[in-house]
């Protein structure tokens, strides 16, 4: 009886926390890739569960004894037939994995409501019952995961997801690449998107024409105003397109295709974000001039090529970026742009051709590539044949 009271009494802590929990991510503004994927399904097939992601489902009646359990669940806890738990009570001493007194605050949670209950929760009583690889992995904390509690008319529902990863991503590559991104890093390795590589990419450098003259002109917090504007502007056009934002510097933005997920389509779409950007843009200097404010014309530079790409820097700071040749082509060709123009090379050209018929060409916009000739680039050793995109 003492035993039971513990419980209880455990349980009444933890569900004064979780309510907590739950009050603060209520409130965060902050759009992440789980909240960005939480889908709401009918009630009968659970909800709030993240897309992409396996699930193991559990279903207690009204004395906390197990009716249902999938085989996701018994790999979890480490069973292999659904006789082993199906009729144990939750709470019973031989039932594996899971903390008891989690499993009664959650439940009871939901039942206090009468609605669905999410949290999530880093549990290492699970890690014992993972292969030695996994094992390894999250031996210092235990695996992240999502616990969705949904009440039923006899008993309660549990599904539970591993969200280790999709934290992992975000942490790691949440700053570059926009949540549908991430969602195909997904079902990529860890190992394979840690390397530094070789890769054939295009890269695509955009700055303003001017800004160093205008900002003599304005004031700071109107020069910031004016930047914030332009790079979030910008940067929703490139994730839109699958690009990948590798940084700022100042009013210039570098972004990259085919890294890293792999787009046989990298060049092209660089084109085509190239493209909306100038548009966007344009609208938006039409609609600062309306509203007495100044916003500069925009250049743009592209070039596909050999880099490499990866996580480079310091054990303390490490950014995940490209060196090479053609990361500092693209630049050059930027420097070159006059406002409103795009400027790439031969090569990117034709790498886009070579994939323009299997792409999906109602979203490709009109575009003419017009020769310039060979340009001499500042430390680049050859002049570079150079092409003009003209666009409607």
């Amino acid at each position: 009886m003492e035993n039971q009271e513990d419980l209880i009494k455990k349980q009444q802590d933890e569900i004064i926390e979780l309510k907590k929990l739950i009050e603060q991510y209520e409130k965060q503004q902050q759009v992440t890739l789980s909240n960005m994927s939480i889908s709401r399904v009918p009630v009968n097939e659970g909800t709030f569960t993240i897309k992409g992601l396996e699930e193991a489902v559990i279903h207690i009646d009204e004395k906390n004894r197990i009716k249902y359990c999938n085989s996701q669940l018994l790999n979890m806890i480490g069973c292999s037939e659904k006789e082993e738990v199906k009729g144990k009570r939750i709470i019973d001493p031989d039932f594996p994995g899971f903390s008891k007194e989690f499993l009664l605050a959650i439940i009871g949670s939901a039942q206090t409501s009468g609605n669905v209950f999410v949290t999530e929760r880093s549990t290492p009583e699970i890690v014992e019952f993972m292969c030695p690889e996994e094992r390894d992995r999250h031996k210092t904390e235990g695996p992240l995961l999502r616990y969705v509690v949904t009440p039923l008319k006899s008993g309660i529902q549990i599904v539970i997801q591993d969200i280790s990863k999709v934290r992992w991503l975000e942490t790691t590559f949440g700053r570059y690449v926009s949540p549908k991104v991430i969602q195909q890093m997904l079902l990529m390795d860890e190992k394979e998107l840690m390397n530094t590589e070789r890769r054939t990419l295009t890269i695509l450098f955009a700055d303003l024409r001017g800004f160093t003259k205008m900002c003599q002109e304005i004031g700071p917090e109107e020069i910031v105003e004016t930047v914030n504007s332009y790079l979030s502007n910008m940067v929703n056009v490139i994730e839109a397109n699958d690009g990948t934002i590798d940084k700022f510097i100042g009013d210039e933005i570098m972004a990259f295709w085919g890294a890293p997920v792999h787009d046989e389509f990298h060049s092209l779409k660089a084109f085509i974000t190239a493209v909306e950007m100038q548009k966007t843009h344009q609208e938006i200097i039409k609609s600062r001039i309306k509203n007495n404010k100044k916003m500069p014309e925009m250049g743009i530079g592209i070039a596909t090529g050999e880099v490499i790409v990866g996580n480079i820097g310091t054990p303390k700071r490490l950014d995940f970026t490209v060196l090479g040749h053609h990361v500092n082509l693209g630049a050059r060709l930027c420097g070159k742009a006059e406002g409103g123009e795009i400027l790439t090379t031969k090569e990117t050209h034709k790498c886009a051709m070579d994939v323009y018929k299997k792409f999906d060409q109602k979203h490709v916009a009109k575009m003419k590539f017009i020769a310039k000739g060979k340009l001499e680039l500042k430390n680049v050793k050859q002049a570079i044949e150079v092409f003009s995109v003209l666009y409607k």
